[in-house]
């Protein structure tokens, strides 16, 4: 789908989430295009919507997305970090054994003073279902 960001509206957003035969999707709009349909009181419930001005490795113009599972980017290992901890370190660190690097914090978690660790990282797949996947573009 490629539309502008100035003429998107409720109408363009329902015809890319209607594109994936899915009951629960994950749709992600560059800034301009989120505001355009907010606010989302009237989304169903099964269908999140985030906001995301990086797409710096995306396609060209590519400025959204809607998938479900199925579909070939995936995102794995989001831990977030609590509220009550405190980051000691951050860095990239590789794993040799699955081939990617990941994110790994270090931070403090307060109640007991002990020290935890976890990781982030995204990876895509070259293959999935692409009928689960529908890019949005700007014109």
């Amino acid at each position: 789908m490629t539309v502008a960001p100035t003429p998107f509206n409720v109408a363009d957003f329902e015809a890319l989430i209607s594109g994936v035969p899915s009951e629960a999707r994950a749709v992600v709009l560059d800034s301009p295009y989120f505001t355009k349909v907010k606010p989302l009181t009237w989304l169903p419930s099964s269908t999140s919507v985030f906001e995301s001005s990086r797409w710096s490795a995306a396609g060209p113009n590519i400025r959204g997305f809607c998938g479900d599972k199925r579909a070939v980017l995936t995102r794995v290992g989001i831990p977030a970090m609590p509220a009550l901890g405190v980051p000691m370190a951050s860095e990239l660190i590789s794993l040799p054994q699955l081939g990617i690097s990941v994110e790994a914090t270090a931070w403090m978690r307060l109640s007991d003073r002990s020290i935890r660790c976890c990781y982030a990282c995204y990876f895509g797949a070259a293959v999935g279902d692409a009928a689960a996947l529908k890019l949005l573009a700007s014109a």
